[in-house]
């Protein structure tokens, strides 16, 4: 093992084990969300869910086209 791996192993370690300590010893957390935080959250999921359907409708035809060519062929090798 080399040396600059060596110490990016401990790095990695050096750094689990901070994680670790801060997550245990750290007691009851102390915080709120305000207005103006539920509110970006709330515009956050709308806009994903909104732009999720737009990509579904600007793809809707070859999403079908697709999905036809998909059964049509498990119907051609059907043995029936």
């Amino acid at each position: 093992m080399s040396e600059t791996q060596r110490e990016s192993a401990l790095t990695r370690k050096a750094i689990l084990l901070a994680a670790l300590v801060t997550i245990v010893t750290e007691g009851r957390a102390s915080a709120y969300l305000d207005p103006g935080s539920v509110s970006f959250l709330f515009q956050a999921v709308i806009a994903g869910l909104l732009g999720g359907l737009l990509v579904l409708k600007r793809y809707w035809q070859q999403i079908k086209t697709g999905l036809s060519k998909l059964l049509s062929l498990k119907t051609k090798n059907d043995p029936d």
